[in-house]
């Protein structure tokens, strides 16, 4: 029989969530080198400069998108 889950009196601060999912990803990545070894040869080629280049790519995007996102939202409260 499952018990139910109690309710945390103490809400989850999001820096800590962030720095949980962080290191959770960095253990997988770790165990990932482990379990895969010579499997990962074809991603030898990606240096640490195209790594910087795609988070900068993802970046813009973002703030891209968060921009129009921006202008559309004013545009229509300014219409009401």
């Amino acid at each position: 029989m499952a018990t139910p889950k109690r309710k945390s009196a103490i809400p989850r601060c999001r820096r800590c969530q962030i720095v949980r999912s962080f290191l959770m990803a960095v253990a997988m990545l770790a165990i990932l080198a482990v379990v895969a070894g010579q499997k990962l040869g074809v991603l030898s080629g990606v240096t640490p400069m195209h790594f910087a280049l795609g988070m900068m790519a993802v970046g813009a995007l973002g703030f891209a998108f968060r921009v129009l996102d921006w202008r559309m939202t004013r545009q229509s409260n300014d219409d009401q």
